[in-house]
């Protein structure tokens, strides 16, 4: 039985385009399966890419694989990263075809959050959607009482 103070690193891959998404989880495996299930049969994804791939293919094609298990928790991203640079997933914002694409948007993305414009103008003028838009601004802006600050 899985320890659940335990991470895991999985990876997601279409069996017939060989794209493949790799993540990892603190959570139950079926847990993390079904929200990325949720989100692309919803048409909702925030990885645009995949979301794509996905509309275009059946269930049936897609495997989900555990590719380590039992990582404590504090190892969990550093695996990620390790099996990333083994494998060089195709699909997702850490993907190396992605990442200099995605480092543009982000930047993109930042400036027009400065100059105020509201995430479904973003969202059309980067190409990104609604839920990506709201991760990065979790992850590098900070709301103080009254204004907006960027991290550098």
């Amino acid at each position: 039985m899985r320890d659940i103070r335990k991470a895991l690193v999985y990876q997601i891959i279409n069996r017939v385009t060989g794209d493949n998404y790799i993540g990892s989880t603190k959570n139950k495996i079926a847990t993390r399966w079904n929200y990325h299930l949720e989100k692309l049969r919803n048409g909702t994804h925030e990885l645009n890419d995949w979301q794509k791939i996905w509309n275009e293919s059946n269930i049936c094609d897609w495997d989900f694989r555990i590719l380590e298990d039992n990582i404590p928790i504090e190892k969990q991203f550093d695996k990620e990263e390790e099996w990333q640079d083994l494998i060089k997933p195709t699909l997702g914002s850490k993907s190396y075809f992605h990442k200099r694409k995605n480092e543009e948007k982000l930047e993109k993305v930042l400036k027009l959050l400065k100059e105020g414009k509201t995430y479904r103008d973003i969202s059309k003028e980067c190409d990104v959607s609604l839920g990506w838009i709201t991760t990065m601004k979790n992850r590098y802006v900070c709301s103080v009482p009254g204004k907006v600050v960027f991290s550098e």
